[in-house]
C-alpha cells in the first residue's frame, strides 16, 4: 500500500483548485479500451487514470448496479492513479495516489483508493476465486513509474 500526505488549500483557493483539477482531467486524452484488456473494479477511487508507454490517459468508468470498473491494457507495466478531492472544515484536500503493475490476460483486479488517517492511499489485488478471501496479492505491484 502506498500512502501520500494530503495537500491542503485554503477556502479561497479551493474552488480554483478543483476547477483546475477537473479541467486537467477533461483535457487529458481518454484511453480507448482494446478487446484484450482486463477489468479493474474500483472501490473508493476518484477519477482514475493510467500511464502507458509514457502517455497519460483518463479512464472512462463503467458502472453497473453500483460496481464501477475500468479496462486496462495487458502485457506491459501500467501506472494506475486516482485524482481525489475531499472537503471538510473549510479545507479542500487533494491527492493523486498511484501504483504500477503488469496486468495479465485472464485476470481481473480490484483497486481501492481513499483517505485514511489524513493520508491518501491506493492498493490493488488480483481476484482469485480459489482463495478463501476471493483475492490474492498482485506479484507485479511496484512503485509508480511511467
Amino acid at each position: 500500500m502506498r500512502t501520500m500526505n494530503v495537500k491542503r488549500v485554503g477556502p479561497g483557493i479551493a474552488g480554483l483548485a478543483i476547477a483546475l483539477v477537473l479541467a486537467g482531467c477533461s483535457t487529458m486524452p481518454t484511453y480507448e479500451p482494446q478487446a484484450a484488456d482486463v477489468s479493474v473494479q474500483l472501490v473508493g477511487m476518484g477519477q482514475p487514470g493510467i500511464c502507458v508507454g509514457g502517455n497519460n490517459y483518463r479512464l472512462d468508468v463503467a458502472e453497473n448496479e453500483g460496481i464501477r470498473t475500468v479496462r486496462v491494457p495487458t502485457g506491459n507495466r501500467v501506472m494506475l492513479w486516482s485524482t481525489m478531492a475531499f472537503q471538510g472544515y473549510n479545507v479542500i484536500s487533494r491527492c493523486e495516489p498511484a501504483l504500477a503493475f503488469v496486468p495479465s490476460a485472464g485476470n481481473t483486479y480490484v483497486a481501492n483508493a481513499g483517505l485514511a488517517d489524513g493520508k491518501c492511499f491506493i492498493e490493488l489485488v488480483r481476484e482469485d476465486k480459489q482463495r478463501e478471501t476471493g483475492v490474492a496479492p498482485e506479484p507485479t505491484l511496484q512503485r509508480p513509474k511511467c
